[in-house]
């Protein structure tokens, strides 16, 4: 009898031991779950914070197009309206009216 004491006492023993184990198990578990959450989420915020700048590079390169092609669009009615200016002069000088004298602080460009 004193044997099957024994046995049930080891086998409380082993059944003790077995319920630390797996609480150390799940432990671990959770504490390995924890950091990889926080890695997760600074992951996350990471490729969050790169989509922005990226986004917001594409935006800036957009307005940055736009202001070009604009800027190119003025330029092109600038020369358009200089030419046309030109022409009308040309036609004004044919026809015999001589030109105005130049506003003060615009220089002369007529070589003499």
């Amino acid at each position: 009898m004193e044997n099957w004491i024994a046995i049930i006492t080891a086998l409380g023993g082993l059944g003790a031991v077995a319920l630390c184990l797996r609480e150390i198990v799940a432990m671990v578990k959770l504490l390995r779950s924890g950091v990889a959450a926080r890695e997760s989420r600074r992951r996350n915020d990471i490729i969050a914070q790169r989509d922005a700048a990226i986004a917001e590079r594409d935006a800036a390169n957009q307005r940055a197009a736009e202001a070009s092609r604009v800027a190119d669009a003025e330029r092109e009615k600038r020369i358009a309206w200089r030419e046309h200016a030109g022409a009308l002069s040309w036609q004004l000088r044919i026809n015999g009216v001589q030109p105005h004298e130049l506003p003060d602080g615009i220089e002369d460009t007529h070589i003499t």
